[in-house]
């Protein structure tokens, strides 16, 4: 190991892993950071068609695990069926490739005490010099921060008999709603296994993980799928931004991923934001640090202007309307056009899309949101 690169990655997410592999084919003397002892990982990571075949980084077609061309929504009055591509990628699949190309760059079971401008100092007392940090550790709470939260357990099993599932339900909030929003997600993974996810939108209140597992035990019971075993379990919790903060500038440091809110900060998807970076890293002229830098600073405030609108509807959608209530909403939305739908999926919503999910009819008083928007905005 050496002690001076131009660029350290901290972390080996998703975000941190994509710009590292589109680094490869240029002069920059890169390493990542990895506290784990194994770059292996439990989870699936889905996506829509149009969050990924934008893109030029075919390496990412080559690794998907999964796809089909329609997915399914259900409410307790509706079900809306979507003629749209759908994909998942297994991340140990993922992590396998990732290591085959990146294994002279990885620091493993490395922990980073802390870092400043252009140096990192590991537990072990070490230090690293470089030009550029990028932080992708994951998400840190702000005691300061207003948030919500997105919170998900899922598990993998495997049945007896076929499932008879042939797509993905994306949501399915049939089941009671008490607490927040909730719904149950369904990936099939093969003739017999099932990728099943139980999944809140709740108010800074951590739920018994157990009460997760039962809800995705009644609805295996619910659709009478013959149980032979569970494969694997995740679990993980994603941040509901709902109060707009002033963005700062990166300078020396980037937070990447969930760290520097490089994901959409309704659904929690990361993946297009991450593939985005990456492309446009890729296809900068003379590459150096600064010129990537410049490249996360442009991206990020574009990304921060677009999502003002997206943390008001969190904040409606958490601060003014009742956890069991919340459905209704988001119901609503579902009755909108598709393109619309998709337009708002990629954050490319116009004012006319604003003014139709504003105007939306989820049965709550708009005087009462209007009084709502004005108390958020100005006082």
């Amino acid at each position: 190991m050496n002690n001076k690169y131009d660029i350290i990655f901290i972390g080996l997410g998703l975000s941190n892993s994509l710009i590292a592999l589109s680094l490869l084919k240029t002069n920059l003397k890169i390493l990542i950071i990895e506290e784990r002892k194994k770059i292996n990982s439990n989870h699936i990571w889905s996506f829509f068609k149009f969050n990924i075949f934008y893109n030029k980084n075919n390496y990412i077609k080559n690794l998907i695990y999964n796809q089909w061309n329609k997915y399914t929504i259900k409410f307790p009055n509706n079900i809306y069926n979507f003629k749209n591509g759908y994909f998942c990628i297994k991340s140990n699949i993922f992590y396998k490739y990732l290591f085959k190309k990146l294994k002279h760059n990885l620091l493993l079971n490395t922990r980073v005490k802390k870092y400043s401008k252009n140096y990192i100092k590991l537990k072990n007392g070490n230090f690293l010099y470089c030009d550029l940090i990028i932080d992708g550790s994951g998400y840190y709470p702000n005691l300061n921060e207003l948030i919500g939260l997105q919170l998900f357990l899922g598990q993998e099993w495997l049945f007896k008999k076929s499932h008879n599932l042939k797509f993905p339900i994306i949501m399915d909030s049939t089941l009671y709603q008490e607490m927040g929003f909730n719904f149950i997600y369904v990936i099939p993974l093969s003739k017999f296994k099932l990728l099943i996810e139980d999944t809140y939108y709740i108010n800074n209140k951590i739920l018994k993980l157990n009460l997760l597992r039962n809800n995705i035990f009644k609805y295996i019971k619910k659709n009478k799928w013959v149980i032979k075993r569970i494969i694997r379990e995740e679990y993980g919790i994603i941040p509901i931004k709902l109060k707009k903060t002033k963005k700062k500038k990166f300078k020396n440091i980037i937070l990447n991923g969930l760290r520097g809110e490089l994901y959409n900060l309704t659904t929690g998807y990361s993946i297009n934001i991450s593939l985005k970076l990456s492309n446009n890293i890729l296809k900068i002229n003379h590459i150096n640090c600064k010129k990537i830098l410049n490249e996360f600073n442009k991206l990020s405030k574009k990304i921060y202007n677009k999502q003002k609108f997206y943390i008001l509807l969190n904040a409606i959608f958490f601060l003014f309307i009742k956890p069991n209530k919340r459905y209704k909403l988001i119901q609503s939305f579902y009755n909108l056009p598709k393109s619309l739908i998709n337009r708002f999926y990629l954050k490319k919503i116009n004012f006319l899309d604003i003014i139709k999910i504003i105007t939306l009819k989820p049965q709550f008083s708009y005087f009462k949101i209007l009084c709502f928007i004005i108390n958020y905005y100005f006082i």
